[in-house]
């Protein structure tokens, strides 16, 4: 890694203590970031080795999004990169947030706030999520409901599927066309990706059918505040 670039889209206040208990720094920072509602992506250089981290707190940071079409016909030749697979799933996940905390400098404050989960069609509104402490000391507490109400929801709706496009990467967002269930036409967030290439002619001495490259990957419902998980 040889930079980083936050991308914020409001202030994130500085934090008085956190503790690092029985996690690694990798999980430490993981969940500082999803309760602060920041997710993060690697950006490669095209012509170079370097490699840059990307800190985000909202979308809109995200390069444009681009088609792709649907094309389950793997057994031919197919000159447009495309989605072969494409395989749905919604779980139930909580509908809503209550997040309390107190102080000892005001101790008539409620500290209380809550915040409606976005997208439930296909679940029933009573599934309640109540945190106390909220480890917030002020107006900015509405913030923290707003992330981890994303966070609990980021996985309401999740989809998996294959393509041979290299562009299908964390960090961009896709706009999937020409599938037959015409609710799925729509923008998703790339939130992980997995490439395999096979290249057999590369090797002296070896024959094979050409370069391949195949990519598993997940996306997620297109959300305002991307793809913070908790």
């Amino acid at each position: 890694m040889t930079e980083w670039s936050p991308l914020f889209s409001e202030p994130h206040p500085s934090r008085e203590f956190c503790v690092q208990y029985g996690e690694t720094d990798y999980d430490f920072l993981c969940r500082m970031a999803a309760e602060e509602g920041i997710f993060f992506y690697e950006e490669h250089a095209y012509k170079s080795t370097d490699q840059s981290l990307v800190l985000c707190d909202t979308v809109r940071h995200l390069p444009e999004s681009f088609e792709i079409p649907w094309n389950p016909n793997t057994r031919t030749e197919v000159s447009t990169l495309c989605i072969s697979q494409f395989r749905y799933s919604a779980q139930i996940r909580p509908s809503s947030v209550v997040t309390k905390d107190y102080t000892f400098k005001r101790p008539g404050w409620p500290g209380r706030f809550d915040q409606e989960g976005q997208y439930q069609d296909y679940q029933r509104t009573q599934y309640e999520v109540y945190d106390y402490p909220g480890r917030f000391k002020g107006a900015h507490g509405q913030n923290f409901a707003r992330w981890q109400m994303d966070g609990w929801r980021n996985n309401a709706e999740v989809a998996r599927g294959t393509s041979r496009s290299p562009e299908i990467w964390p960090g961009r967002r896709i706009v999937l066309t020409g599938h037959p269930q015409a609710n799925l036409n729509r923008e998703w967030q790339v939130v992980a990706s997995d490439l395999h290439g096979e290249q057999p002619q590369a090797v002296p001495g070896r024959r094979g059918s050409g370069t391949t490259l195949e990519n598993h990957f997940a996306v997620i419902r297109q959300t305002e505040h991307g793809g913070h998980s908790r």
